[in-house]
C-alpha cells in the first residue's frame, strides 16, 4: 500500500508541474547562427499549450497556434549579419519568417533585455506590428527584429511627393478606419501591463510614419512599438527602477531630461508641451501624439509646414490652424465653413460634417497643453468607435460604399 500510494502520489506531482509550466513565452536562445529553429523544450511547452487550450473547447490546435504569440528570440550577431546579407539588406528572412531588421544605440543593461524582450513580444493585437526579437551586440547596438507587414506608412498615403493630388485613403470611411484602428492598437498598449515589468506601458514614437497602411486591406498597424523599452532610453518608466514616494501628500513632479542626465529623441510636431520644459514620456505624452496624427488624417498636412511670407520663412503648426477652425468667437455656420475649407480636399467634400467636427474636437482635447486634462486612450479608442459607426450610417444613407479596397499599384 505504501508504495502504491508513493506512486500515485509522484504522478500527480508530475502532473501539476506540467500544467504550472504553461505561462507567458520567454526568449529563447540561439546556440549557433546555423542553427535557426527553436529549442525542443520550447517547442514542447507550446504543444503542452496547445493541447490544455483545446480539450475543453472546439477551437482546432492550428488556428489556436497562430493566435497565439511565438516565443521572442535573442538572436546572435552572426545570424543578423548572414540574414541581413552583411547588414545590408534589412528586409530579409530569418528561418522561416520575413522580417525587418531596425538597428538603434543600445542605452539599458544587457543583463535586462531577456525581461524586457518577454514584456514587449507579449503585444499581440492586429492593430500593432509584433517584436519577433533581438540581438544586442557589443558595439552599443540593438538589432530589433519586426514581423514585415506589407504596405505604407501613413505619412506616405496622405502625402505622396510623386502625385500630391492623390491618396490611397480617398474616402472618409477608409479614413475613420484607419483612425479605429489606430485608436484600438494604442488602448491595448496602455492597458497591457499585466504580468509585465512595464508598470506604465507607452509607444514613445507614436507618427505618421510609424504607422504601416496594409496593402491589400488598407488596415493601419502601430510599428517600433517597444523600441524605446528595448533599447533602454526609457528606463524611468520600469516597474523595477520607480522609487517609492515616501511623502504622499507631495506633488508629484515630472522627471527630468537635461542635457547632463538624458536626452530624449522626438520628432517635432509630435512633442508634448511637457516634454519641452523638460518632463518625461508618459501614456498623456502619447495621447497628445496621436492627437497630431488625427488632425493629419483630418487635413492630409505635414504636422509643421514652412511657407514664405514675404522674404521670411515661416513656421505653421497643424496644431494652431486646427484650433482656429473651432474657435469660439464664431458661429455655427461659419465654424462648418471653416471646417470644409480646412479638411483634406481630396475628400471632395463627400463627409458627414457634424462627425468631423467631433473628430477634431476629439484630436484636440488629446493635443490640450495640459497633460492631466487629456482623455485616456479607453476613452479617445471608445469615441472613434463610435464615430466609426456613425460614418457608416451616414454612407448607407447616400448609398456610399463602405467596402471600398484599392491598391498603391497601377492597374
Amino acid at each position: 500500500m505504501v508504495v502504491l500510494f508513493s506512486l500515485f502520489r509522484n504522478r500527480r506531482m508530475c502532473k501539476n508541474k506540467a500544467s504550472s509550466s504553461v505561462g507567458s513565452p520567454q526568449p529563447v536562445y540561439r546556440s549557433s547562427s546555423s542553427d535557426l529553429r527553436t529549442t525542443g523544450s520550447s517547442n514542447t511547452n507550446k504543444n503542452k499549450r496547445y493541447s490544455l487550450s483545446t480539450s475543453s473547447s472546439g477551437i482546432s490546435a492550428t488556428d489556436l497556434k497562430d493566435s497565439l504569440p511565438d516565443a521572442p528570440i535573442l538572436y546572435s550577431l552572426a545570424e543578423i549579419r548572414s540574414a541581413t546579407n552583411n547588414f545590408v539588406n534589412w528586409h530579409c528572412n530569418i528561418g522561416e519568417k520575413e522580417t525587418v531588421v531596425c538597428r538603434r544605440d543600445f542605452k539599458g543593461d544587457p543583463s535586462r533585455i531577456k525581461d524586457r524582450l518577454s514584456s514587449v513580444c507579449r503585444i499581440n493585437h492586429s492593430s500593432v506590428i509584433k517584436v519577433v526579437g533581438a540581438c544586442v551586440c557589443a558595439s552599443n547596438s540593438i538589432f530589433i527584429v519586426h514581423e514585415y507587414v506589407k504596405g505604407a506608412s501613413l505619412a506616405d498615403c496622405l502625402r505622396n511627393p510623386k502625385n500630391p493630388s492623390f491618396s490611397p485613403l480617398s474616402s472618409w470611411i477608409l479614413r475613420m478606419e484607419v483612425a479605429t484602428d489606430i485608436g484600438k492598437g494604442l488602448e491595448y498598449i496602455h492597458q497591457s501591463s499585466g504580468g509585465s515589468k512595464i508598470k506604465y506601458p507607452i509607444h514613445n514614437e507614436i507618427k505618421s510614419s510609424n504607422i504601416i497602411i496594409t496593402d491589400p486591406g488598407l488596415r493601419a498597424k502601430i510599428c517600433h512599438f517597444g523600441t524605446t523599452t528595448l533599447t533602454g532610453e526609457n528606463e524611468s518608466n520600469d516597474e523595477e527602477e520607480q522609487k517609492p514616494n515616501r511623502n504622499p501628500s507631495s506633488k508629484k513632479k515630472l522627471p527630468t531630461y537635461g542635457n547632463h542626465e538624458k536626452k530624449f529623441k522626438a520628432t517635432k510636431g509630435y512633442i508634448a508641451p511637457e516634454i519641452i520644459v523638460g518632463g518625461g514620456p508618459s501614456q498623456k505624452t502619447d495621447v497628445y501624439a496621436l492627437g497630431v496624427v488625427l488632425l493629419e488624417i483630418l487635413s492630409g498636412e505635414k504636422p509643421i509646414t514652412h511657407k514664405y511670407e514675404g522674404n521670411t520663412l515661416e513656421s505653421f503648426s497643424l496644431v494652431e490652424t486646427a484650433r482656429d477652425v473651432l474657435a469660439s468667437d464664431i458661429d455655427e455656420e461659419d465654424r462648418h465653413i471653416r471646417l470644409r475649407r480646412w479638411v483634406d480636399r481630396r475628400l471632395k467634400d463627400s463627409f458627414p460634417v457634424d462627425v468631423a467636427e467631433n473628430v477634431l474636437e476629439l484630436a484636440l482635447k488629446c493635443v490640450n497643453t495640459k497633460a492631466e486634462r487629456r482623455p485616456d486612450m479607453t476613452t479617445v479608442a471608445a469615441r472613434l468607435s463610435k464615430y466609426h459607426m456613425k460614418s457608416t450610417e451616414w454612407a448607407n444613407k447616400i448609398n456610399f460604399p463602405t467596402d471600398l479596397s484599392i491598391t498603391y499599384g497601377p492597374r
